[in-house]
């Protein structure tokens, strides 16, 4: 069905062949992995995923050692500054006279010079009850093992004659009893361990208890003391070395900022000629 409305184009057969046309666009070779061509690879920075991922675990395995070295570190230098600290090696405090027995300790020797009984007669009478409720105990648990063993047997003999329904509340609250007895055995023997744990401890203390219950001017006179060794000669030598030690490190210091001065004004003036 045709219509003047309808476009009806013909075949490719009706299409006129063109001869001799001429190329409008020339074409240019270029290879393409020039990089003048290509530009920029923009992937070049990119990484695989398992690099990036070990990458990480290496950097937070790394980040954990340095905290445990810096904190062992900065634990020691805090032991070698206390131990320091303790040995008291300032030249400013080596010859001044030894400053007596702590007041903590004061107060403990009086403590103990103010009971009525000494603390060792006291611990000495604490662990004779303590021994002595011990030897009870352990002779009660033994009576008590007897009576179960007693009562076991009679039950045995009389189990065979005797109806189940009497004979088995008895077993019943036996095995009750056997059971409290495992308990109290057990018990006994954690006790007696720490009886002796405490024994060796009182025993090993017993000497400072003894030096305790001394007076200060006691207790000071068997010190190791170093005030007969501070002389008028000492004294004046000693500050003679703390004099000149005072000026080498005021000396040092000076050199010090001197150096610092030169090096920034040598790189100030380069960054003012040069630029960098």
């Amino acid at each position: 069905m045709s219509s003047k409305f309808i476009s009806n184009p013909g075949g490719i057969d009706s299409l006129v062949l063109i001869e001799n046309c001429a190329c409008l666009a020339k074409p240019t070779p270029f290879d393409y992995t020039d990089r003048e061509v290509i530009g920029e690879d923009i992937f070049k920075d990119l990484l695989p995923l398992k690099t990036l991922k070990a990458s990480s675990v290496y950097s937070e395995k790394k980040a954990d050692f340095l905290r445990k070295v810096l904190a062992d570190v900065e634990e020691k230098d805090t032991n070698l500054s206390s131990f320091l600290s303790s040995l008291n090696l300032d030249p400013k405090e080596l010859l001044k006279p030894d400053s007596g027995l702590p007041q903590a300790l004061l107060d403990q020797c009086a403590k103990f010079n103010a009971m009525e009984c000494s603390p060792e007669s006291q611990l000495t009478a604490q662990m004779s009850a303590l021994v002595d409720i011990s030897v009870d105990v352990e002779a009660d648990l033994e009576e008590l093992s007897d009576a179960i063993q007693r009562t076991q047997e009679r039950l045995n003999a009389i189990s065979p004659t005797a109806p189940a329904s009497k004979v088995g509340p008895i077993k019943e609250q036996l095995n009750k009893v056997f059971d409290r007895y495992g308990k109290f055995t057990a018990a006994k023997a954690q006790a007696k361990e720490s009886n002796t744990r405490l024994h060796e401890a009182l025993t090993e203390h017993l000497k400072t208890l003894h030096i305790l219950t001394r007076t200060p001017e006691e207790i000071e006179a068997t010190l190791p003391n170093a005030n007969h060794l501070i002389t008028g000669e000492l004294t004046v030598y000693c500050r003679n070395i703390y004099y000149f030690v005072g000026v080498v490190s005021l000396n040092y210091l000076i050199f010090f900022l001197v150096c610092v001065h030169f090096h920034y004004n040598s790189v100030h003036s380069k960054q003012l000629l040069f630029g960098y």
